[in-house]
């Protein structure tokens, strides 16, 4: 870490611990001074106020650095093509750099939420062989 603790009276760890409780938990200085006191450091609230002051801005500039990123970027693209009385309904995710991650193709009859089973729409058999057909070159 970047952070200097030269000059300090009391040893890294000590400063440490106690920023670490002050920062991580909702105490008052006040109540970090008792914590350390019931653990044998006899240190005042107002020296542990002053290394919250000194040492937390370059503490967390040093963690900031370290952190990874939490995910990356993606966009939801839709496409719906109907052919007839069917839906094709193409979901694709794209990450930030563009590539694709998940392409996704459902068949749904016209005003229906189900899944269209075979035969059972009202479009000529010509119509769903070639609807059929454009589904398995899109998702190749």
């Amino acid at each position: 870490m970047a952070v200097s603790f030269k000059g300090a009276h009391f040893p890294q760890d000590i400063i440490l611990m106690g920023v670490r409780w002050y920062v991580a938990y909702p105490l008052s200085t006040r109540h970090v001074e008792e914590l350390m006191e019931e653990r044998g450091v006899h240190v005042d609230h107002s020296t542990i106020n002053r290394w919250v002051v000194k040492y937390s801005p370059p503490l967390e500039e040093a963690f900031h650095r370290r952190k990874r990123p939490v995910w990356i970027s993606w966009r939801m693209d839709e496409t719906v093509r109907r052919i007839g009385c069917m839906e094709e309904h193409s979901h694709r995710l794209s990450e930030l750099l563009g590539n694709s991650v998940r392409t996704r193709l459902t068949h749904t009859r016209k005003g229906s939420k189900t899944p269209k089973g075979d035969g059972d729409c009202s479009m000529s058999g010509q119509a769903v062989r070639e609807a059929k057909r454009s589904s398995r070159a899109t998702a190749a």
